[in-house]
Order: structure tokens, then C-alpha cells, then sequence
């Protein structure tokens, strides 16, 4: 038994919640999105020498570097899978909904 067990003494009433102001309501906590933040790979990953349109193989990766109609022009070059136009690096970046896409 505790101290104020049989002396009539009642336990003090738990502070009331404070009410949420807008701020509370508006603004997230930092930690929520503690888990969202980029992961940098494990190693660096570099493609093979960019790669002119007529000298791609059958299954490089068709991913445009720089301005089309500039003189240092290329494709990715890198290996890609059977019935894909990228390699797996560049398959991921082209299944991102843009501010032009009709996603």
C-alpha cells in the first residue's frame, strides 16, 4: 500500500491538455520526414563513356545527355535489360512524373 493509502488523501488531478494552436496543426514535425531523406549509394555509379547514336549496341541504354542539337550530344551507352529503351539507373529516373507529364 502507498503512502496515501488509507489517510483519505486523494491523488492531485492530472494537468489538462493544452488545446492545438495552428501552428501545431500546420507545421509537421521534423521527424516525420526524418525517414524520407535520399540514401546515398552504397558506391557511386558512373556510365560508360556516353555514346553517339550510330556507335549504340543492340542493348544500350538510349538516355539522352546534354542538348539535342549540341555538338557534345550522346546516349548513356550502359547495358539494359531485354524489352527496356534504359538501363536500370535510367528506368527509374523516366518512371518520375514531370511537370510537363500527364501522369
Amino acid at each position: 500500500m502507498g503512502i496515501l493509502a488509507g489517510s483519505g488523501a486523494s491523488r492531485p488531478d492530472p494537468p489538462a491538455p493544452q488545446p492545438l494552436t495552428m501552428l501545431d496543426i500546420m507545421v509537421p514535425s521534423t521527424s516525420a520526414f526524418a525517414a524520407e531523406r535520399p540514401v546515398a549509394p552504397a558506391y557511386p555509379w558512373f556510365p560508360p563513356a556516353a555514346t553517339a547514336v550510330v556507335g549504340l549496341a543492340p542493348r544500350a541504354c538510349r538516355w539522352p545527355l546534354g542538348e539535342p542539337r549540341s555538338a557534345g550530344f550522346a546516349f548513356c551507352g550502359a547495358a539494359r535489360r531485354a524489352g527496356a529503351s534504359y538501363c536500370p539507373q535510367h528506368a527509374g529516373l523516366s518512371r518520375h512524373a514531370g511537370p510537363g507529364s500527364r501522369a
